[in-house]
């Protein structure tokens, strides 16, 4: 009897551990990027783009989210890098509260490319790629705060460490 409950235990500890992949994770995605979807025919692909949302606009029958990619992380979040494939546009069937998804913050979205669109970037207008919404993840917001610095006089000046900032 020992025996099976001391091989139950672990195995409940690490099941506590499991977590559910994200619904952005789910499936396989194309390695197209926004700028290669506008310069070949990709629609029909599924893919997973991310980035900073820049503007969502409701209307009755779906919202669309415009979006600045950015390169995504293996889990799918974007990366807090300057870097960037341009912008897309994601639009869903179901209404998405801009005060829930405010400009500024990271999302990333699965789906499969439509035909582009014409955007609007101040008063340059192109093309954007557009993709519809299977699924959507928004990101917690992202706290950066310096980690304290102490100084050591027996370092001297140009050996103490700096502050770095961790996520």
């Amino acid at each position: 009897m020992n025996r099976i409950v001391y091989a139950l235990v672990p195995l409940l500890f690490l099941g506590a551990c499991a977590t559910a992949p994200l619904p952005v994770n789910q499936g396989t995605f194309s390695t197209v990027t926004p700028s290669a979807a506008l310069a070949k025919e990709a629609a029909g692909q599924r893919v997973r783009w991310g980035g900073t949302i820049i503007n969502v606009a409701p209307s009755q029958k779906e919202t669309c989210f415009e979006i600045l990619s950015r390169p995504l992380y293996g889990d799918g979040e974007p990366k807090a890098v300057d870097a960037t494939d341009g912008r897309f546009v994601a639009c869903g069937p179901r209404f998405y509260d801009p005060a829930a998804y405010p400009a500024g913050r990271s999302i990333t979205v699965a789906g499969t490319v439509r035909a582009p669109v014409a955007c609007k970037i101040g008063s340059f207008e192109g093309t954007c790629p557009r993709i519809a919404i299977e699924a959507l993840q928004l990101w917690p917001k992202r706290e950066y705060s310096p980690m304290p610095c102490y100084y050591d006089p027996f370092w001297g000046p140009y050996l103490r460490p700096y502050p770095r900032y961790y996520p």
